[in-house]
């Protein structure tokens, strides 16, 4: 039977109450625990196995397969042999070769005047260099080369002008009745403010649209 002691009873638990938001949390059920985290657990597991012969493919994909094969159920790894491991070092530092010498001037006035066989066609502009600056001493060459800020090589029979590629200070070149059909090399050369190429064999002068500090170009 409710009573009025019940009623006071209740009244007085009720003002005990403290707020409680159970708003945008996950309530946690302990009978669902396990299942949750053997659920977990076998995603990881699943995830690493993957990583595990997507790695075995990589290697045998550059002939570095592995001893045994990787498995899963008894959590065995595949063994590599020292020889495999560094044949994956030589590859590397070849990659690396490879990729530094495409960045660089693989055509620059040193290389050239030292290997003048490397591109036959540039050696007689090497030569006509050495010439201009008084010197058959190549890095010396370079170094008065870099002094110059207008070069003059009109009428020297010049058909490959890469030597030229690595002269960025020149503002002035003159090249005028050569043999020069290629002027790629001139890309480099932004600082110049006029350049002659007159009487030459050129077809292409799409280079040229780099140089944006050119005020004077004469291409007849």
């Amino acid at each position: 039977m409710y009573t009025n002691s019940d009623s006071d009873k209740s009244d007085l638990a009720i003002e005990k109450i403290q707020p409680l938001d159970l708003r945008n949390n996950l309530v946690y059920k302990p009978d669902l625990a396990p299942d949750i985290e053997n659920r977990i657990l076998s995603k990881i597991t699943t995830n690493l196995i993957g990583f595990q012969l997507l790695k075995i493919r990589f290697f045998r994909f550059f002939g570095l397969g592995a001893r045994s094969e990787y498995k899963p159920e008894t959590g065995e790894k595949p063994k590599f042999s020292l020889r495999k491991y560094i044949l994956l070092g030589f590859i590397a530092i070849i990659l690396f070769v490879i990729i530094d010498n495409f960045f660089k001037n693989e055509t620059n006035f040193v290389e050239l005047c030292k290997n003048p066989n490397s591109i036959p066609e540039a050696k007689k502009t090497v030569e006509v260099l050495l010439e201009k600056v008084g010197t058959k001493d190549c890095s010396e060459a370079e170094k008065e080369l870099s002094k110059i800020p207008v070069l003059i090589l009109n009428n020297n029979e010049i058909a490959d002008i890469s030597p030229l590629s690595g002269l960025t200070n020149l503002t002035g070149l003159v090249i005028n009745n050569n043999n020069i059909t290629d002027i790629s090399p001139l890309l480099r050369l932004t600082n110049l403010s006029f350049l002659e190429l007159g009487n030459n064999q050129i077809t292409d002068i799409s280079p040229l649209s780099g140089l944006t500090n050119l005020a004077g170009l004469v291409l007849e």
